[in-house]
């Protein structure tokens, strides 16, 4: 139903076709699902005033992003239009060159807006996990209960990666960057733990770890670096 006491609003907008979410939701709902770049350099079906989604009034200029998104996350983003009078200004944001960063790939959460989706997701992740406490308690506890109420979760706060898209974040992400210290650790604990053996020696480790590195994180030192060690 049209809102006449709203303007008419059109925008060009980066679109993510083959996103994950989108496709599930479309396989369990049926109809159309689509997920557009944001100001974190995420992707979601809305914006909103915390992390609105990514504008463009001109399609040179949105087309040339695209390509620029597609280039660096080595896959094909598309141009889309979104167009009427019930969208929401607040809900968009346009384009500038603080945002280019987004197009590269995901800002870490230090960045206010992507903290801000990140305390969104923490507050309703919360709400989620104690639906799923009276679910398996009603169901029983058993991980295949516990894996399909986590792969019903489909809101852009609640959906659960499944083990693919966990394992290309993982390869493709900085993760230094997104995760803290205590996550780190416990991820490469466990890939450390899938290499023991019986005949490896079991070790007791007194006191919190922390994550150290071996090589300077800024690769355009790394040449120096090596050279003044000799390598």
């Amino acid at each position: 139903m049209s809102n006449s006491n709203r303007p008419y609003l059109s925008f060009f907008v980066i679109e993510h076709a083959g996103h994950g979410s989108a496709a599930l939701e479309e396989q369990r709902h049926g109809g159309q699902h689509y997920r557009f770049l944001n100001a974190t350099g995420r992707w979601s079906a809305r914006g909103t005033r915390a992390v609105p989604l990514l504008a463009w009034t001109d399609r040179q200029e949105v087309e040339a992003a695209a390509a620029v998104a597609s280039k660096a996350r080595d896959r094909v983003f598309k141009v889309s239009s979104l167009g009427g009078d019930s969208l929401v200004a607040e809900q968009f944001a346009a384009f500038s060159e603080r945002h280019a960063e987004a197009l590269l790939g995901y800002l870490p959460y230090a960045t206010a807006a992507a903290r801000k989706l990140e305390e969104l997701r923490v507050k309703t992740i919360n709400r989620v996990f104690l639906g799923l406490t009276r679910t398996l308690r009603r169901e029983g506890a058993t991980p295949e209960n516990l894996a399909r109420q986590l792969r019903e979760q489909t809101g852009d706060s609640t959906e659960w990666p499944s083990d693919e898209r966990f394992g290309e974040a993982w390869r493709t992400q900085h993760a230094y960057h997104l995760l803290n210290n205590p996550k780190i650790v416990h991820i490469l604990k466990r890939l450390s733990d899938t290499y023991l053996t019986g005949k490896s020696e079991a070790v007791t480790v007194e006191g919190a770890l922390s994550v150290e590195h071996l090589l300077p994180s800024n690769g355009r030192r790394s040449g120096r670096w090596l050279m003044a060690q000799g390598a």
